[in-house]
């Protein structure tokens, strides 16, 4: 006969057990998840050595204090392989622009380098990977050229699968005389690969063959920007449905329908990155969409601000609202942290990386006291800590 007391008790000591196992292994899962490898990226030229690695707490927004990762010849822009193994680096050099791999022991922030692939190409701006990660991408501005290898499975740069030529102008002499690719990443389907061509005033289409690693162009071949805009960086929406450019020269930003099967952008609209009334030099430099969709940001060399937009999620149109000083100079480059609760800009210029929290309800930017220095900082990617 059952003892209904006894079996009672029992049943609440095992929920307790459970219970207690459950909290233990949220509160390590979230130790775990909350603690990552903040990778910045320099241009040496000023003081510093190369890849510089923080720890950056995602529940606090905190970054430890840096250390030198890896020395490196102007490593401007990474790129973290898909599994958190393996980065590359865009060796922005005169002469023979470089792409470095390095592996990454996610213990201890330390980077292995692996192996160097040598391009032939002036200035290296730009590295990514495809979806896959079986294949890099790189971006020469110097040169306007693009290129792409196979990764191996332990990250080294392999066999060269595409190298491809831009020629073309546009019309400021000074800066569109030539083409200049600025940036290429794959699209979220991974089907294919854009280019946004500064010099050319136009982002380039390419379809992606993930079995051999090939770019074709496809047709129509390009998207044509207002001439002396100055295309630098293309950004997708989550659910690829929309993709955003903000344009260096012209300080705006385009928003664009994108059709995932043909991989053509439609222009809906553009925006001035700039508050009305604001007449000194300026140039756009990154874009970034919020994980949640509902927010982009864009930030301001001359002005040193983040313009901050909503995003309509029915059809992809922008509403400006507000701006917000990166509290130093030359914001080349922002990023969001992996959770999208914190917002990192590096000013070049100044020297700094200054870390934002980001506003839940209105996607506002408040600072959060966090300020690094480092000379010219221009990339930062992040990599979840092994404990």
């Amino acid at each position: 006969m059952i003892d209904l007391k006894q079996f009672t008790n029992g049943r609440i000591q095992c929920w307790l057990v459970v219970t207690l196992m459950l909290l233990v292994a949220t509160l390590a899962g979230g130790a775990e998840t909350n603690q990552y490898w903040a990778y910045v990226g320099t241009y040496t030229g000023k003081g510093s050595k190369g890849i510089y690695v923080s720890r950056f707490d995602a529940g606090t927004g905190e970054l430890s204090p840096l250390k030198l990762a890896a020395v490196a010849p102007n490593p401007c822009f990474l790129a973290v392989r898909p599994g958190n193994a393996s980065l590359i680096t865009a060796a922005d050099v005169a002469t023979n622009g470089q792409v470095l791999a390095y592996g990454i022991d996610r213990k201890m922030g330390e980077l292995q380098p692996l192996n160097v692939q040598a391009t032939g190409s002036k200035g290296i701006c730009h590295v990514s990977f495809d979806g896959t990660g079986k294949y890099a991408f790189a971006a020469s501005y110097g040169s306007a050229q693009i290129f792409a290898w196979q990764v191996g499975a332990d990250g080294r740069l392999g066999e060269r699968t595409a190298s491809l030529q831009h020629s073309g102008s546009s019309v400021n002499r000074a800066r569109q005389a030539s083409a200049h690719a600025h940036q290429i990443i794959a699209d979220p389907g991974n089907k294919f690969v854009f280019v946004c061509d500064l010099g050319m005033d136009k982002v380039m289409a390419y379809r992606f063959d993930v079995a051999n690693g090939s770019l074709t162009a496809v047709n129509p071949a390009f998207t044509a920007i207002v001439p002396g805009s100055g295309p630098r960086h293309l950004a997708f929406a989550p659910g690829g449905r929309f993709a955003y450019l903000i344009n260096e020269m012209g300080s705006t930003v385009i928003a664009f329908k994108y059709e995932a099967e043909t991989g053509r952008l439609s222009e809906l609209g553009t925006y001035p990155t700039l508050p009305a009334g604001f007449t000194n030099g300026n140039t756009g430099a990154e874009i970034v969409v919020h994980p949640s969709g509902k927010r982009l940001y864009a930030s301001n060399r001359g002005l040193n601000s983040v313009a901050i937009f909503n995003i309509d999620p029915v059809n992809g149109l922008l509403t400006p609202t507000g701006q917000v000083s990166t509290l130093g100079h030359t914001p080349r480059f922002m990023t969001l942290d992996p959770t999208g609760n914190y917002l990192l800009v590096g000013n070049q210029d100044s020297g700094s990386l200054v870390v934002f929290r980001v506003n839940g309800a209105d996607g506002g930017l408040v600072p959060t006291g966090q300020v690094l220095a480092l000379n010219s900082p221009v990339s930062v990617v992040f990599v979840p800590v092994a404990e």
